[in-house]
């Protein structure tokens, strides 16, 4: 053979045939690998179980759609979101994963703190701290009366109002001493008057901070713990309480 050319006869074909089928079994293990995989990550990890912390009568609205979704790739805050606002009435809600397929719903329902009237239409809701309307009120109860004008309120509809939060501030500083009380808003005189069930009246300027009444009435609130007497009448409209006895 003369130098520079090719001998043909030196290529085995047997051996280029193995060679492409080593090539050809690589890609196909390489492919059903990647198949394996992927079919794993997507039904190993699907949410089959879905666990209610609380009783068995509790009803949480699209929860239900919990079921199906790929436990690896969950985004917790946009479903705790999502079922949020299908639940006006729950006040906090967390979704924990728990691997391999199952999550875990702990959720906060909102508690009446007082019940708000209208005596204009004879309306009355329970509402929480934060002002949601839970629901009619129905049954005599001991809890803190508001009365005020309600127009166009719906269960789930947040009262947003300055006034109210006073309110629901003063609730929680009187404790004990809330149950029962009435609370009535002047809106022409910017009034807000409270009376307990001792007989005991309260009465705030709606004009002034309400950081400023809240902190007086705290103030006295223990003296009169400690004191154990309570004065007929608690006048917070002015740069220093009045007290009548």
């Amino acid at each position: 053979m003369r130098w520079g050319e090719l001998n043909l006869k030196t290529i085995k074909p047997k051996r280029i045939k193995r060679q492409w089928l080593k090539k050809i079994f690589l890609v196909l293990g390489f492919f059903l690998l990647i198949f394996g995989f992927d079919k794993f990550l997507t039904t190993f990890f699907l949410i089959r179980t879905i666990e209610v912390s609380g009783t068995l009568e509790e009803n949480i609205q699209g929860i239900e759609e919990l079921g199906g979704q790929n436990l690896l790739f969950f985004n917790q805050k946009k479903w705790e979101e999502i079922i949020k606002n299908k639940n006006s009435l729950l006040k906090t809600i967390e979704l924990k994963r728990q691997f391999p397929n199952q999550i875990l719903v702990i959720f906060e329902k909102r508690i009446p703190q007082a019940i708000i009237f209208d005596p204009s239409s004879q309306i009355a809701f329970l509402i929480d701290e934060e002002g949601v309307i839970l629901g009619w009120q129905k049954n005599e109860s001991n809890l803190p009366m508001i009365m005020a004008r309600l127009q166009n309120f719906q269960i789930g509809d947040s009262i947003k109002s300055e006034s109210l939060n006073l309110i629901m501030a003063l609730i929680a500083v009187l404790e004990e001493k809330a149950p029962g009380a009435r609370f009535e808003i002047d809106e022409e005189k910017r009034v807000l008057t409270v009376t307990l069930t001792n007989h005991c009246l309260i009465l705030a300027d709606l004009e002034k901070e309400k950081e400023s009444i809240i902190d007086s009435l705290q103030i006295l609130v223990k003296k009169f713990k400690i004191e154990g007497n309570w004065p007929k009448k608690i006048d917070l409209r002015f740069e220093k309480p009045i007290l009548s006895f």
